[in-house]
């Protein structure tokens, strides 16, 4: 499934075809709202402690799809991260580097791109380097998969509640007040 971001209310498309149309009617969505979404948002950085975040970059009237993205990773990929990670098995941005170019098959420039969202538990890694560099252990203190997962990722309710992970729609930050509705088509 697709994540989109769009102005309220919801369900703006409807794809009622056979797989190999609802694809064609995907893929000519998403390179319309490729094009589109290069001049409604951009990311851009905020602080070492924001990350980097969406922002409009002129004003979007209302019922408008400003995005629309394939996960990065999913389902069996992300639990069998969360599970690896776990029992210890993933437990050095190195070893996560490992498992996704070997088990999801990512390129080491998708995999740059993950490692640029935020995650929310790298102080509590870097704690840890700094006591085992005290003890002459050279393991990396940067970010974990399980991190960026915990602190990036969708559940969608319609599958079970399997968690997506994507590059871009993770950089829509939260609000208290939120005036963006996503929705999984």
């Amino acid at each position: 499934p697709h994540c989109t971001y769009q102005m309220p209310p919801q369900n703006q498309y409807q794809v009622d075809a056979a797989d190999d149309d609802r694809n064609k009617v995907l893929n000519g969505v998403e390179e319309i709202t490729q094009t589109v979404t290069k001049t409604l948002f951009k990311v851009k950085w905020f602080s070492d402690w924001e990350g980097y975040g969406c922002v409009a970059s002129q004003d979007i009237t209302r019922y408008t799809l400003i995005h629309i993205e394939e996960p990065f990773i999913k389902g069996d990929q992300i639990s069998n991260a969360l599970r690896l990670h776990k029992s210890g098995q993933l437990t050095t941005q190195i070893d996560n580097t490992e498992y996704l170019r070997h088990t999801c098959g990512k390129s080491d420039d998708e995999i740059d791109c993950i490692w640029q969202l935020h995650d929310q538990y790298q102080h509590k890694y870097n704690n840890d380097v700094q006591k085992k560099q005290q003890q002459h252990d050279s393991s990396s203190g940067t970010k974990r998969l399980w991190g960026i997962i915990s602190s990036n990722s969708f559940e969608n309710h319609e599958m079970n509640f399997q968690k997506r992970l994507y590059l871009t729609t993770s950089r829509f930050n939260h609000s208290c007040s939120p005036n963006v509705a996503y929705e999984m088509v």
